[in-house]
């Protein structure tokens, strides 16, 4: 493997593939780090929460101020964004493959189909945990609620 320092506040997630992925606190990169060395998935703005991946590999990345809430393939290729432009929370995909995201600056949650339509929404920035098949938990500054 190539040699790479990491930021402390670099976040990593792991692929079905154990691939590595880290996502850049600090300058924004997501890399994929493998046997074969380590890729640099692109730039998706500043702030990047560890990303939430999907079951073919893909990846769910919040990407405030540049790529916005955005899935790419496994090669940093975008499949969809969303106009969730400020999107800056932890991404969370429950196992309908169901995509949601907080956003402090617009103050609300959304909810996002494997295709990228927005199903959703939720009055609160917050982070969110999958409760049961079709309910989640929503954490946020306000309360922590069940939320569906």
């Amino acid at each position: 493997m190539h040699n790479h320092r990491f930021i402390l506040e670099d976040t990593p997630n792991i692929t079905e593939g154990g691939d590595i992925i880290v996502s850049g606190c600090f300058l924004g990169n997501v890399l994929r780090i493998n046997q074969s060395g380590v890729k640099n998935l692109g730039n998706f703005g500043y702030d990047i929460p560890s990303v939430a991946i999907y079951p073919d590999n893909s990846m769910a990345i919040s990407g405030y101020y540049r790529a916005g809430f955005c899935r790419v393939d496994r090669e940093g290729k975008k499949v969809w964004s969303t106009p969730l432009a400020y999107a800056d929370c932890l991404p969370t995909i429950n196992r309908n493959n169901v995509a949601v995201v907080g956003s402090l600056n617009d103050g609300l949650s959304s909810f996002f189909t494997a295709e990228g339509s927005q199903i959703g929404s939720y009055h609160r920035t917050a982070v969110f945990s999958e409760y049961s098949q079709d309910f989640w938990i929503a954490r946020s500054e306000e309360y922590c609620k069940t939320f569906y």
